[in-house]
């Protein structure tokens, strides 16, 4: 709960911060901003878990080898 409301506290931030720009002109510059932020941080989401996809496959398959040894060991 206390991450959720963090996050919350940050996201109420950051509109304090960018309220002054909320006029007719400044839109543009408030939006460009906004998805320039948003591609940045889409680009570092990628750069870091880029790898993870190639392992998925290995990683499930080592869900069931313990299991597996146990029922082994069982019999």
């Amino acid at each position: 709960m206390s991450m959720f409301l963090l996050t919350s506290a940050l996201g109420s931030a950051i509109g304090i911060a960018l309220s002054p720009t909320a006029e007719d002109p400044k839109l543009v510059w408030m939006y460009t901003g906004l998805s320039v932020a948003t591609a940045v941080a889409g680009a570092l989401f990628w750069v870091c878990f880029r790898g993870l996809n190639g392992r998925e496959e290995g990683l499930n398959a080592l869900e069931g080898v313990g299991e597996k040894e146990e029922r082994l060991e069982e019999e």
